[in-house]
């Protein structure tokens, strides 16, 4: 893991009890604003969010929430923190460990808006990397919506989900 300063592991700490407020409320958004910042400023916080219990749970279990009530904004910070966490080798394996993660991300990557469904389909196939993932994601359905987004999408679109689709079929358990 990268060098991590006590004073960023503090703010970091801080942040992830702000998260475990009551879903809606403004603290939990000052909280993803905040971890959103540090994420941007603090590269080496990525290592924090998968080795602190909880803060991707907490990430999957605010997403659904705002598809059912939208909140453009909360979602697009949502997802940019998966996506930053994603893109960290080890944290892919906790993506891959906790529940509701994975079938989040493959739900969220059906509903909504193209450009926030390509996202999730850009986290998947980030996600993807790790075979373990390859597999549960084949096993959830995940290869569903990155179809439908074949379908609906526009070319960066297309090549996100293709992306996705392509890393997926590496593993054999999901080529049939």
């Amino acid at each position: 893991p990268p060098a991590i300063s006590p004073e960023l592991e503090a703010l970091f700490m801080q942040v992830a009890l702000m998260l475990r407020s009551p879903g809606s409320s403004k603290e939990v958004r000052d909280a993803l604003i905040l971890l959103r910042v540090l994420l941007n400023e603090e590269r080496s916080a990525v290592h924090l969010i998968g080795s602190h219990p909880g803060t991707i749970a907490k990430l999957a279990s605010i997403l659904p929430e705002t598809c059912l009530d939208p909140d453009p904004e909360l979602d697009d910070i949502i997802v940019g923190v998966m996506e930053k966490a994603a893109s960290y080798g080890p944290n892919k394996a906790v993506f891959g460990d906790d529940r509701y993660a994975i079938p989040v991300l493959i739900a969220r990557a059906l509903l909504g808006l193209v450009p926030m469904r390509a996202r999730c389909a850009h986290i998947l196939g980030l996600l993807a990397d790790d075979h373990y993932n390859k597999i549960k994601i084949g096993e959830l359905g995940g290869f569903v919506p990155l179809v439908e987004l074949l379908r609906v999408g526009d070319k960066g679109v297309k090549k996100t989900a293709a992306r996705a689709i392509a890393s997926l079929c590496e593993a054999r358990e999901n080529r049939s």
